[in-house]
């Protein structure tokens, strides 16, 4: 998968940089947070197929712990050590 930015490694910043003009950045970021809710919904759907006719609250157990409700928050803003 290419990357879009990587972590900063001088010692001086902590955080991430991005090789990538601003408007080139903005066009991949927007096109992974503008279809990554449906992505993440179809993922879903097919994770619950087997599961459809097990306990409502096994199913939200499992989902709370789920990698795609993690990678969800951090589109929607959320940092990692918030989650």
């Amino acid at each position: 998968m290419a990357k879009l930015t990587s972590e900063r490694v001088n010692g001086i910043k902590t955080g991430y940089w991005s090789m990538y003009k601003k408007d080139a950045l903005v066009q991949r970021l927007g096109q992974i947070e503008h279809r990554s809710g449906r992505l993440i919904e179809q993922a879903c759907e097919l994770c619950h197929l087997p599961y459809i006719t097990e306990d409502q609250e096994a199913l939200e157990e499992k989902c709370r712990s789920c990698p795609l409700a993690f990678l969800e928050k951090m589109i929607d803003g959320a940092y990692p050590e918030e989650i």
